[in-house]
């Protein structure tokens, strides 16, 4: 491996040990491809350190189909955009309620909210 290659195993490694991952936040039509082509994406934070910052962490219990193994919250106040290939595989899905929660939390945090 390259070294900056390298150095961001380590990063993606320190982030899992932390309980930090990233999840895919806004896909207008994941099928897409348009979308598909897009170099980048924006993606959520996810912790397993829960914070009481309920306008802008959503807490997510684990369940099969999310992927989690603790109880987790995506940061919502600390969306980033990340090149489409530094994305690794995918550990899950969140339910309708949750993704609801998160568009709600989102909204609040760029100030579209009410």
């Amino acid at each position: 491996m390259t070294a900056p290659a390298e150095r961001m195993k380590m990063m993606r490694q320190r982030r899992r040990a932390r309980g930090l991952r990233e999840l895919r936040l806004v896909v207008a039509d994941a099928r897409s491809r348009v979308v598909q082509r897009r170099v980048s994406v924006v993606v959520c934070q996810l912790t397993s350190e829960l914070a009481e910052a309920p306008d802008f962490r959503v807490t997510i219990e684990p369940k099969p189909e999310n992927g989690l193994r603790l109880k987790s919250q995506v940061m919502a106040d600390k969306p980033v955009t990340v090149r489409r290939d530094r994305i690794g595989q995918k550990i899950g899905r969140l339910g309708n309620q949750d993704m609801a929660r998160l568009g709600i939390a989102l909204a609040f945090v760029f100030g579209l909210a009410g």
